[in-house]
């Protein structure tokens, strides 16, 4: 059984395998067990953030926005123009994930304002996104968390 803080079950992996080693099933074990790693790696690879996710972010946040689930709070086009410039700019790859945390600090204000009539998750994940501007990487998860945040519930 899969436990909290292992939710690709590597350790039922290798307690399998460790127990098949003398039998036919030893293959088939060392192959479900290494599936189940490198799921897991990717997992935290993703977890610390990915800059091939920047243009996904960028989408998921001019699409939440135009989908008018935020109303229209001061900010929402801006944030969209914004990114719509983004993503143009990333297709035509005259922009790539490297500026990307220079495109998230210039809607940092606009982000702002749209947050200021949210909830204190939104406004903590914002905060947190303020100070992760320092790579792709770290700009892309603080920023799939204030997405998440902005995330109406089902």
């Amino acid at each position: 059984a899969q436990r909290p803080g292992d939710p690709f079950g590597v350790g039922d992996a290798l307690r399998d395998l460790e127990s098949s080693a003398a039998t036919d099933g030893c293959a088939a074990q060392h192959a479900a067990f290494a599936h189940a790693l490198d799921a897991f790696v990717s997992y935290l690879a993703k977890a610390a953030g990915d800059p091939a996710d920047c243009l996904q972010n960028t989408r998921w946040q001019r699409d939440l926005l135009r989908s008018g689930a935020l109303g229209g709070t001061a900010g929402v086009q801006h944030v969209i123009d914004v990114s719509q410039r983004f993503v143009d700019g990333y297709m035509s790859r005259e922009v790539t994930a490297a500026d990307y945390p220079a495109f998230v600090h210039s809607t940092l204000d606009a982000l702002t304002q749209i947050v200021d009539t949210l909830d204190g998750v939104a406004r903590d994940a914002l905060h947190e996104l303020e100070h992760a501007l320092d790579t792709p990487a770290t700009a892309q998860r603080a920023h799939r968390q204030l997405l998440l945040a902005l995330q109406p519930s089902p």
